[in-house]
């Protein structure tokens, strides 16, 4: 791979840390107007960050409070959903003017698919581990306490056991676990016919209107709002017209510049930690499903008639090793839970098949492996019931 593109890449990877919707919405769009697929440049003046650095954590404040004060009022997953949209605006507009212009240019049409597996592997395999690692630092004061207090691990596997180090999610964020898995597999199966057709569009938007009316028999949170900051507090104590009003107000003024600085913070305050994660798991699905939906209609539209995007062997793999990925952390996080070995895994995994492209195929192998092993001892853990699909079956299909 040249180092142009290398560079381009990891330009991606390190802004998505600290402005993950602009770092990777800038480097994608100028890979999408550069005159070749290897001639990728990043331009930005220093003087930028004076504004655009303050204008993310401001962008992070004002749509994290509006989040946190809509779970109160719609299911926490709504709210997430909402959040995600905002949050990957830039990725629909870089793919936008990828798919059109591959339209018109057939040579440029690598370039969708590698812009669409190459966010999802960054949201998963950079992501979801440092969460865990913001999460797990700030949480060393709180266990301690607790310890000190005589009170149980807040963590516990599907036996009842504490789950050392372990990050326990919500019982209602199985809906975005379970919605994932026929997205994903879905996509295999496109990866196996080889093309991406217009009705594979509507099969994928269909999935994402499934999960949206499930999220709909969520109700919202009932714990005590106290534990959130001031000013949502403030909000959800306004009349209710003047409440929402002024969370769509603030979803519409943080999503001016969307990123993934609001999850960090989330991460930061312990409490928080599983909806920072169902955050990146939201924006995951959205992506599976919305985003890479659009790119065979754009594609039609800007040829003038319907065509299927093809795969050649380099995309196919590229396909291939994004699903293995999702598959890694779907088989983990059925438990409801991810634990340090899990987070350091899934990093390691990401970083060797981004430092060594050429070992991309072989990580490949290894997280599909690695899903199966983790299939088959959390399937005995749980006697064939996971914890997310019991879960969702109580909470979404109303059953036992």
């Amino acid at each position: 791979m040249p180092v142009a593109t290398r560079v381009a890449r990891l330009w991606r990877g390190l802004g998505g840390v600290a402005a993950w919707g602009m770092g990777a919405g800038r480097a994608a769009a100028s890979s999408a107007h550069a005159p070749g697929p290897e001639a990728i440049t990043v331009s930005a003046s220093p003087l930028s960050a004076l504004y655009t650095f303050p204008s993310i954590l401001a962008s992070a404040m004002v749509i994290g409070w509006a989040a946190e004060a809509a779970q109160f009022l719609i299911a926490q997953g709504l709210a997430l959903a909402i959040l995600a949209w905002l949050q990957t605006l830039p990725e629909y507009a870089v793919e936008f003017v990828i798919a059109w212009q591959s339209g018109k240019d057939p040579a440029k049409t690598h370039l969708m698919i590698a812009n669409l597996t190459g966010s999802l592997r960054l949201l998963t395999g950079l992501g979801w581990p440092m969460i865990y690692f913001v999460w797990a630092i700030a949480r060393r004061r709180m266990e301690r306490r607790r310890a000190r207090e005589g009170l149980s691990p807040e963590c516990v596997d599907p036996r009842g056991r504490p789950v050392r180090g372990g990050l326990c999610l919500e019982p209602e964020h199985s809906v975005e676990i379970v919605f994932l898995i026929p997205a994903v597999l879905y996509f295999l199966l496109i990866l196996i016919k080889g093309n991406f057709a217009i009705y594979d569009s509507a099969v994928l938007l269909a999935i994402y209107v499934g999960y949206l009316f499930a999220l709909r028999r969520i109700p919202p949170q009932s714990e005590d709002p106290e534990e959130l900051d001031a000013i949502p507090r403030r909000i959800l104590a306004m009349r209710r017209g003047l409440r929402n009003a002024t969370i769509a107000t603030l979803f519409l003024l943080g999503g001016g510049i969307p990123e993934k600085v609001t999850a960090f913070n989330w991460a930061r305050r312990v409490k928080f930690a599983p909806m920072a994660i169902m955050n990146f798991v939201s924006s995951n699905f959205n992506q599976w499903t919305v985003l890479a939906a659009t790119l065979p209609i754009v594609y039609s539209i800007s040829s003038g008639k319907v065509m299927a995007i093809h795969f050649d062997t380099f995309q196919s793999h590229e396909v291939l090793l994004t699903i293995s990925q999702s598959m890694v952390a779907l088989v983990l996080l059925a438990n409801l839970h991810i634990t340090r070995y899990e987070a350091a895994g899934i990093l390691a995994l990401f970083l060797v098949q981004f430092i060594k492209p050429g070992l991309r195929l072989p990580v490949t192998y290894v997280n599909f492996a690695w899903a199966a092993i983790a299939l088959v001892v959390m399937l005995r853990e749980t006697r064939g019931r996971p914890p997310a699909w019991i879960h969702f079956r109580r909470l979404v299909l109303r059953k036992p």
